[in-house]
């Protein structure tokens, strides 16, 4: 099996291998250096890396943020937009993940402004158990929402 490395990848605008410690923003590769937040403590790097040798070790409660305002090249949207989002993950399975988890993607649920993310047991669209490609096409709550299994052009990697 030949690996591709993702900064090969055409039009990639944002990679994150996450290989900086604990406490510091991680940085992307790509387009431009986006900065994610840590939110609710430090999320600590565990030796079991895909793309180096660390990978990040997020505990219940715990996410990382970029802001809307600094990631414009990542807010994808229109008749003719186009997006593929890639995560490797390695989930532990414990009694807390009975709802769903954002994964990856542009996504406000407070505010109405949603857009695309990977989620993981989106239960309410019969996908629990498996990650969901899930895009809005208004921002807010629709019920007219495109609903994607890992096909189409979402195209879902995981490690375990």
């Amino acid at each position: 099996m030949t690996r591709r490395v993702p900064l090969t990848i055409p039009d990639l605008v944002a990679f994150w291998d996450f290989q900086e410690s604990a406490g510091q923003r991680r940085i992307a590769k790509g387009l431009r250096a986006f900065q994610l937040r840590e939110l609710k403590g430090p999320v600590n790097t565990v030796a079991d890396g895909v793309f180096g040798e660390r990978a990040a070790s997020l505990e219940h409660g715990q996410w990382f943020c970029l802001p809307r305002a600094e990631c414009l090249e990542l807010d994808i949207y229109g008749r003719e937009a186009q997006v593929t989002v890639v995560a490797w993950l390695k989930r532990l399975a414990t009694p807390l993940t009975q709802s769903c988890q954002a994964i990856a993607g542009i996504w406000d649920e407070t505010r109405s402004k949603r857009q695309y993310c990977l989620f993981l047991d989106l239960r309410i669209w019969d996908s629990g158990d498996q990650v969901c490609g899930h895009i809005s096409s208004v921002g807010g709550s629709d019920s007219r929402l495109q609903i994607l299994h890992g096909c189409g052009n979402w195209r879902i990697g995981c490690a375990f």
